[in-house]
């Protein structure tokens, strides 16, 4: 079953996407050597969209708690690699919640032909990377978090925004 779209993520994804771009520029005139280029705003709506939809759902009384980090698998410091990699879907997020909800464990998130997959988890998130925890994307430049609207409460974005990786 396919949920209808989140409306507050096609709103906000041109934002956070101009945001990204900025920190992005920022580090090439900077000369900072990246990995990966800005994330686009049709990816950002997906992922915001799917985590959305995933944070609603229950499995067996289970309230999901998932942080995805957008980032393809070789720029990731030791990754743990499923042996296939997961569609980015609701249904896929949801039963993969309980095993990467420790704080510091992130879904890792990347894009091919197909759309977007989960390609395994990663502890540390490289500099220029994207990370959805909870009600934030955090672009990991320096810089201060961009605000999503999500389902979470105030406590829960406070808690989310502090969460450290590694």
């Amino acid at each position: 079953m396919t949920e209808p779209a989140y409306p507050a993520a096609r709103t906000v994804a041109p934002k956070v996407e101009a945001h990204f771009a900025h920190h992005f520029e920022e580090a090439v005139r900077r000369g900072v050597i990246r990995r990966t280029t800005p994330p686009d705003a049709d990816t950002i709506e997906a992922i915001i969209d799917a985590s959305f939809w995933a944070s609603l759902r229950r499995e067996e009384s289970y309230v999901p708690k998932i942080s995805l980090a957008l980032l393809p698998p070789d720029a990731a410091d030791h990754p743990l690699l499923f042996e296939q990699p997961l569609p980015l879907h609701t249904d896929k997020l949801v039963k993969l919640a309980p095993a990467v909800e420790r704080p510091g464990i992130h879904l890792g998130v990347w894009r091919n032909e197909p759309g977007l997959y989960v390609w395994g988890t990663v502890r540390m998130i490289p500099a220029l990377s994207s990370e959805i925890s909870g009600a934030w994307i955090v672009n990991r430049a320096p810089s201060t978090p961009a605000r999503v609207p999500s389902r979470a409460t105030s406590s829960n974005a406070e808690r989310n925004s502090g969460r450290q990786s590694g």
